[in-house]
Order: structure tokens, then C-alpha cells, then sequence
């Protein structure tokens, strides 16, 4: 049965694939009018993006909205817990379609015309705790969905170690020592030296983890890395 991924509601058969009902479509579209508090600008137009990633190496921090933790009844919240907890395909295709604008404006300023043959996809691997307890990683999930959608190979170029805690429970400065030294690049993969690099999250916060990833990724001989999340902290 298809239902809205934020209030539940039954979606008519005309909706079927569609991830919101029109009520909370309207609540995601107005919640990504909201404006950084850096540069005034919308989430889809905003660039900005915490120092540690800027010193990392990282491109730019693309994201769809702003989370904010006193709106987590809202739509912008609500499909990000979804997308945790459930492999919903219609879901993950949903955050890539809507991701597929920002992807498409990053290849032409890069001046890439060919983004199957210019760009690889790759995620930021989630803890073995929550793979092992939900089944799935909700940013693989969501990066084949963009691989599917524009053609981008989708590969796993990060692994997790073992240890460390969930970043959702820590602090900042617990966040930033909990995602040092905490990834690796896969061994059985080639990594891609004359590509561009999309880097994806489902949440960026401190951009502890993240920037650890393209640090990684930027030692290994990556050319560049555009970071993507569907929300920034």
C-alpha cells in the first residue's frame, strides 16, 4: 500500500509513486525555501558548508533543506527518519530526483558533459550497528537511485571500520573525535583518480564524518569531491 512518508495518508493510484501527499509536498517545497544563516541563501542555492570539509578539500556541500531538531514533525524530517528505517525505493528515488538538479548544475560548472563516463557516486558508509539492526544503508540506497535516475556509476569506494558510536547521540566536539580514523578506502576497489567524485549523507551536522571521507578520498588520489546530503544541520 502506498502512503505519504510523512503523515502516513493512503495516496491515490495517481499519486502511487510519489513519496508525499499534496498536503505534505507542499510542507518539503516550503521548507526548501528557508534561508542559511551564511550567505541568505536558499538550501538549493546554498553552497556553504562546515571548515572542516572546506579543509578537507571538498568542493561544495549541496543539500536540499535545513534540518532543524524543533521541527521534526515537519515533512523535511520526517522522510529523512523514514528513509533510516524503511528501503523504500520510492523514497530513496524521490531524494534523487530531487538531488538531480543540484548534480546536473555541479557537472556544468565543472564543464562535464558526459557524467556516466566523468563522475562516479559514493556514500558515506553508515554504522555497522544500524546496517546490521535496519538491514540496509539508507545512502547506498539513495545513491542507486541516483545511478538509476542520471547514468552516474554508484560505488562503494568507503568502508566503516569496526567501533565508534552512532553520531546522532554525540556532541560536536564528540562527533568530531568519534569520526576520526573511523573510515577506509575499499581495497577491492580502483579508485577513480580522473573523476569527479559525488560524496553523499543523508544529514550533515558537523561534517565530522564527512570530511573524514574526503580526506580519504582526496589522499587517494581523487580529483575532486562535490558533497551531497539531503539536509544540513
Amino acid at each position: 500500500m502506498r502512503k505519504c512518508v510523512s503523515c502516513k495518508a493512503i495516496l491515490p493510484f495517481s499519486e502511487a509513486t510519489q513519496a508525499f501527499c499534496p498536503t505534505c509536498d507542499l510542507r518539503w517545497n516550503a521548507s526548501k525555501s528557508e534561508t542559511c544563516n551564511e550567505c541568505f541563501k536558499s538550501a538549493l542555492e546554498c553552497i556553504c558548508m562546515p571548515k572542516k570539509l572546506s579543509k578537507a578539500g571538498a568542493l561544495c556541500l549541496r543539500k536540499l533543506v535545513f534540518y532543524n531538531k524543533n521541527k521534526q514533525n515537519e515533512a523535511q524530517s520526517r522522510i529523512i527518519y523514514f528513509l533510516k528505517r524503511n528501503k523504500n525505493r520510492r523514497a530513496a528515488d524521490f531524494i534523487a530526483k530531487e538531488l538531480s538538479g543540484a548534480i546536473k548544475k555541479e557537472a556544468d560548472i565543472l564543464e562535464i558533459s558526459d557524467m556516466s563516463e566523468q563522475m562516479i557516486i559514493t556514500w558515506v558508509p553508515r554504522t555497522r550497528k544500524a546496517k546490521a539492526e535496519y538491514g540496509f544503508d539508507q545512502s547506498e540506497l539513495v545513491c542507486k537511485a541516483i545511478e538509476n535516475l542520471l547514468g552516474i556509476p554508484c560505488v562503494p569506494l568507503l568502508i566503516r571500520k569496526r567501533g565508534g558510536r552512532e553520531q546522532k547521540t554525540l556532541n560536536r566536539n564528540e562527533r568530531i573525535k568519534n569520526a576520526q580514523n573511523r573510515f577506509m578506502v575499499n581495497s577491492k576497489i580502483t579508485m577513480p583518480e580522473d573523476k569527479v567524485v559525488l560524496l553523499f549523507d543523508d544529514v550533515v551536522t558537523t561534517g565530522a564524518s564527512m570530511s573524514e571521507c574526503v580526506t580519504l578520498l582526496r589522499k587517494n588520489g581523487v580529483r575532486a569531491v562535490i558533497c551531497l546530503t539531503i539536509a544540513k544541520n
